[in-house]
């Protein structure tokens, strides 16, 4: 997965933005979903790459069939733009 962010107005600890990479059998990732991956967001400009193999899926979620990229704020940061990407190795 390749995630890149542009810059925010962000207060360590106190206003920030969280992207997590989640996993759930059935897509509605309401009571299923298994977070396999987070990462707090800096204030400046960056991209990520997340390696997941197929373990690591079936590890968290057995029956895993989603998966989905989801931003969380904490106090008021400034506004996020994301993009996310999912590459998959067949």
């Amino acid at each position: 997965i390749s995630i890149k962010h542009a810059a925010i107005s962000s207060v360590a600890g106190d206003a920030y933005w969280t992207l997590t990479v989640e996993v759930d059998a059935d897509g509605d990732f309401a009571s299923g979903a298994v977070t396999v991956w987070s990462q707090q967001l800096g204030a400046t400009a960056n991209s990520y790459e997340v390696v997941l193999t197929r373990s690591q899926i079936v590890a968290a979620v057995a029956t895993a069939k989603y998966i989905r990229v989801k931003a969380t704020k904490t106090g008021t940061p400034g506004t996020l733009t994301f993009g996310a990407f999912v590459f998959p190795k067949c």
